[in-house]
């Protein structure tokens, strides 16, 4: 993939969702984090796929705005992180030291990484959320 095409906000979303992926499998195998945090890792893989889709299949168009659907995709995989933290925040503090746990913080900051760099390329498309091939 040639990243010098990306924008600054799509260079952002591929690395903190392969950030996200790459950890959250890995802390996954060593220690099962559970299927909440698999929605953060599914919606990281499916923004970096949004992100090379010009570059992998240059005919074929996303379901919506490249901002809204980053927004989308940001606010599952941060939610989840987030709601899956407070819930292990006892085994996450007690256990920080461990190399799965530090995957899961990595995991976790670039879930939230990946929502505000949705909200920032959203408010950059104008702020209208635009989803689905119809027209308004």
């Amino acid at each position: 993939m040639d990243f010098s095409k990306l924008t600054s906000f799509d260079r952002m979303a591929a690395f903190a969702g392969i950030a996200v992926v790459v950890s959250g499998i890995v802390a996954n195998i060593m220690s099962d984090w559970g299927d909440v945090y698999w929605l953060a890792i599914i919606a990281a893989a499916l923004t970096v796929i949004l992100v090379f889709l010009p570059q992998i299949a240059p005919n074929t168009k996303a379901p919506g705005s490249k901002g809204s659907l980053l927004l989308l995709l940001g606010g599952i995989a941060g939610a989840a992180a987030v709601i899956y933290a407070l819930q292990w925040m006892g085994y996450i503090t007690k256990y920080i030291a461990d190399i799965d746990t530090i995957l899961f913080l990595v995991g976790l900051v670039g879930s939230v990484m990946l929502a505000l760099n949705g909200w920032r390329a959203f408010q950059g498309e104008g702020g209208k959320f635009q989803l689905g091939g119809g027209k308004e």
